[in-house]
């Protein structure tokens, strides 16, 4: 895989552009129990801590608990395979015998091409749900090809623990027989704490926002995010960034990221921002957006190999026009455009019209009364000029 060269944009004050995600709501922040934990060091449960964003002014409008892989993984366990031969009626399809640690063994018909005798296994019993999306199917006593079957020797996608499906999991000599797979994988749920928050506290959008809240509350230290990354001097000469409209964009900072190769976020990421109710869409786009989502701060990133010009220029549109943006949603031209009459692809991998070669930006208060997309926006940083 190539290298690729990201231009990584952060709008602060009343910089924002329209091309911004902004996955506040109007009204409802959502909150993972356990990253807040991250920054304040507490042993209060979920519903204490809603105790305690109540006792400082905050609502606390929902908490539900969040299983980590859906399911939990019941029904699933260590198992051994005691024995394993060719099946008679299939080219590849085997006949095992698999200790769970019951009184007996039971047996499985299995077609994955690694499965052999002596290996420990994750094994979903009779009854077990497993989940493939919105889609679930319960394991029944089943046959396959003439042989009777009394469970499933799971992959790690068919389970939720990871995307590989060219074999099934073979875990280590040492793995319990009998072992419950949430115990053996550490699995622990979650809890989404929903906050509904006022126009007046946009200090609270944002996981720090609310960990200091709660560091307040409980006269606890609140624990910074970690900022201790290093910086060369090296800048390149193609980029540049002027700001005309100030009075709009006061401020407009560009970080220059290079050597990066665009692929899936880990699972850790991308479960995170499940939690506060955002899909994971890349490694690059799912930065942005978990930045944002800890600190407040809005940001968007731009591949530079796929852009005509790296000259920025944020400057007053009186003239613009609607148009759609990069999320499908209806506004005036405000945002990064690099090249007249020619198309992008986005670091959101998405194709999108390209119609100036400058940052525009319009007064965001007719938007935000007529097309309700940017009232996060306007929480975030006060009222929209």
């Amino acid at each position: 895989m190539g290298k690729k060269w990201f231009a990584f944009w952060l709008c602060t004050e009343k910089a924002v552009t329209l091309h911004l995600r902004i996955i506040i709501s109007i009204h409802i922040m959502k909150i993972s129990y356990k990253w807040l934990k991250e920054y304040v060091d507490f042993d209060l449960t979920p519903q204490q801590v809603a105790e305690a964003l109540t006792s400082t002014g905050l609502e606390v409008g929902g908490l539900d608990e969040v299983q980590a892989i859906p399911g939990g993984l019941k029904g699933l366990f260590v198992g051994k395979v005691l024995t394993c031969v060719a099946h008679p009626n299939s080219d590849h399809l085997h006949i095992t015998t698999v200790d769970l640690g019951k009184e007996a063994p039971q047996q499985i018909v299995c077609g994955a091409p690694n499965v052999a005798e002596g290996q420990k296994v994750i094994v979903a019993d009779l009854g077990c749900v497993l989940y493939d999306g919105d889609k679930s199917f319960t394991i029944k006593r089943s046959k396959l090809r003439g042989v009777e079957s009394l469970g499933m020797i799971c992959a790690e996608d068919e389970i939720g623990v990871g995307h590989s499906h060219d074999g099934i999991i073979v875990l280590p000599e040492d793995a319990p027989v009998g072992q419950p797979a949430a115990e053996y994988y550490h699995l622990e749920s979650d809890w989404v704490i929903d906050i509904d928050i006022t126009a007046n506290r946009a200090d609270c959008q944002s996981v720090l926002g609310i960990a200091r809240e709660v560091a307040a509350a409980l006269n606890k230290p609140l624990k910074m995010p970690a900022t201790d990354y290093t910086v060369s001097d090296y800048v390149d000469p193609r980029l540049s960034i002027s700001v005309e409209a100030e009075d709009l964009c006061p401020r407009y900072i560009g970080h220059y990221v290079r050597n990066i190769t665009p692929g899936e976020s880990p699972r850790w990421m991308k479960r995170q921002l499940a939690l506060c109710g955002l899909r994971s869409i890349s490694n690059v786009v799912d930065i942005t957006n978990y930045v944002m989502l800890e600190i407040g701060q809005p940001m968007h990133a731009f591949d530079m190999d796929t852009l005509e010009s790296c000259q920025i220029l944020v400057r007053r549109d009186l003239a613009a026009q609607p148009e759609e943006g990069l999320f499908g949603h209806l506004h005036q031209a405000a945002g990064v455009h690099t090249g007249s009459g020619h198309r992008v692809k986005t670091a959101f991998g998405t194709d999108k019209g390209i119609h100036q070669k400058r940052v525009q930006l319009v007064s965001l208060r007719p938007l935000v009364h007529q097309l309700f997309i940017l009232a996060g926006v306007q929480q975030l940083f006060g009222p929209v000029p």
